[in-house]
């Protein structure tokens, strides 16, 4: 029947951003990362690389388990 999901309490911190955000004023943020092609393995960063190592951490962080 599909995965249960547990409800959690809002940190004050990220209660305090969902409460002062409004239509115009965001209060959301987003990641950039950068990758330097010079480090990596045979000197190229695929798209699809990223997503598996994604994949793979995913059930590390345990806001997305």
């Amino acid at each position: 029947m599909g995965h249960l999901r547990i409800m959690q309490q809002l940190s004050g911190m990220d209660a305090s951003f969902l409460h002062a955000e409004l239509p115009h004023v965001h209060m959301h943020i987003a990641p950039l990362y950068i990758y330097d092609v010079s480090t990596a393995p045979k000197g190229s960063v695929r798209f699809k690389t990223i997503l598996d190592v994604f994949r793979q951490r995913l059930g590390a962080s345990t806001v997305f388990r």
